[in-house]
């Protein structure tokens, strides 16, 4: 019996292994195997295939980039549609402006809070809380768009909203402040007019009345779309926007507290109350304060 083999030539581990067949018969030789010589040329691509497979390659990376680019195009116009007002909308879409971009913009942010509204909520049923609030932040809405102002989010029953962004084609920054303490504070005026009338609606319907504490705060922000990779909002940042969330926890229920800067940039077309300084949390000094007097304007 012919053993199966594939041993070395003249002693192991001296000379290169020879490839020995295992075949019926002994003496049956193997078959030639093809080889390849390093002088082969590689194989030619016709010019033609060479072109279409260019032409191929550019048309995938044109597509692809069009697909982003619509697919960019289509997230900033979902922003545009749930932050601002249909008119600021349009004069976004037709100037072009990238509002993804982060910036410094001076600008003015206002909060909203329900007083006391976690302790009334704990006596209704969840779609009565929804009910409730879907009818409140309706009319908030429209108070901020009727201003010119963006809806930034919804926590809870509180609201935060900003003015002056972005700024009116040919308004230098100090008068784009300006207009958005304006705005804002007019904003803030009609918020709790608006409440009253709720108000007055949900008393007749045997439901609760609330109250309301906006602050307003004028001042430099970080503006654009913040987040990660696989969640990202448009929204504003910084010192100043701290502040105006730490004024309305200040204020009085059914009252409008003010930033100094935005009280000095709206003292003439509202009537406010005496200065007076505030300890604020996160700020290591006291801050000046006005309140807007009952009635508003």
């Amino acid at each position: 019996m012919t053993p199966l083999s594939g041993g070395w030539e003249n002693g192991p581990w001296t000379a290169k292994p020879t490839l020995r067949c295992w075949t019926s018969s002994p003496t049956a030789a193997c078959p030639s195997w093809p080889t390849t010589s390093s002088s082969t040329a590689p194989p030619v691509i016709p010019p033609l295939a060479s072109t279409l497979a260019l032409l191929i390659f550019l048309t995938s990376l044109l597509a692809y980039g069009l697909s982003r680019s619509a697919a960019e195009a289509a997230r900033q116009r979902h922003i545009l549609e749930v932050y601002f007002s249909p008119a600021i909308a349009r004069q976004i879409m037709s100037s072009g402006t990238d509002i993804m971009e982060g910036r410094g913009v001076d600008l003015s942010v206002l909060f909203s809070d329900i007083a006391g509204f976690t302790a009334m909520s704990d006596h209704m049923d969840p779609a009565e809380v929804q009910r409730f609030l879907g009818e409140y932040f309706e009319e908030m809405t429209a108070c901020v768009f009727r201003h010119g102002g963006a809806v930034d989010k919804f926590m809870g029953d509180g609201l935060m909203a900003f003015f002056g962004y972005p700024e009116a084609p040919g308004m230098d920054r100090a008068e784009n402040a300006r207009r958005s303490a304006l705005d804002a504070v007019g904003c803030a005026v009609d918020m709790q007019a608006a409440v009253r009338c709720l108000n007055a609606r949900w008393t007749s319907q045997g439901r609760p009345a609330i109250a309301i504490r906006i602050g307003v705060n004028t001042g430099n922000c970080i503006v654009g779309d913040m987040g990660s990779a696989s969640r990202r909002e448009f929204t504003l940042l910084g010192r100043n926007v701290n502040l105006a969330q730490r004024l309305e926890a200040s204020a009085s229920e059914g009252g409008i507290l003010l930033g100094a800067r935005t009280a000095a940039l709206a003292q003439d077309s509202f009537a406010l109350e005496p200065v007076r300084s505030l300890s604020v949390k996160g700020f290591d000094h006291e801050v000046e304060v006005r309140a807007v007097r009952a009635g508003g304007e």
